[in-house]
């Protein structure tokens, strides 16, 4: 599954699972841009520490507008809903839920690619019925993650 058992410990505690519920797959994640917005906030970063959000606002998609994802999102897949975590630290550690969306509302799960330089990164667009869009990338190391994360989320649609 790819999850090792401290995260998966972490996840059923934060998620608050109901019984025989688990995390089937879970992956890091970043809105979609979020790759460019971190890059942007590090290299803007000097002695005198981060510059304002506002400059790292405009890089992050539009679909997702909550400052709480700049550090990403852990995306957790459980047998009945898709579960968003955010990250409140450099560690990427999830911290806190910040929504859910039950699997039977989900119309339709695209995966694609996008290129950051020289690297090659997984998108997914997580549509529900009611026209909700969801905007994630993978960085590259967790790739294989955020397949399994696309692979469970497409068994239920």
């Amino acid at each position: 599954m790819g999850i090792d058992e401290d995260t998966q410990k972490r996840l059923t505690t934060l998620c608050e699972l109901s019984e025989g519920e688990s995390v089937r797959a879970a992956t890091k994640a970043l809105p979609l841009g979020g790759v460019v917005a971190v890059t942007m906030r590090i290299s803007l970063a000097g002695a005198n520490g981060p510059e304002p959000d506002s400059v790292i606002d405009r890089r992050v998609s539009e679909e997702v507008t909550s400052a709480q994802l700049l550090n990403g999102a852990t995306l957790a897949v459980t047998e009945q809903r898709l579960i968003v975590l955010s990250i409140t630290n450099d560690l990427g550690t999830p911290n806190d839920v910040m929504f859910t969306m039950p699997l039977k509302a989900i119309a339709d799960v695209e995966v694609g690619s996008k290129r950051s330089g020289l690297t090659k990164m997984l998108t997914m667009r997580i549509r529900a019925d009611d026209d909700t869009e969801l905007s994630f990338e993978v960085p590259k190391a967790a790739t294989k993650d955020g397949q399994r994360v696309v692979d469970a989320l497409s068994a239920q649609v």
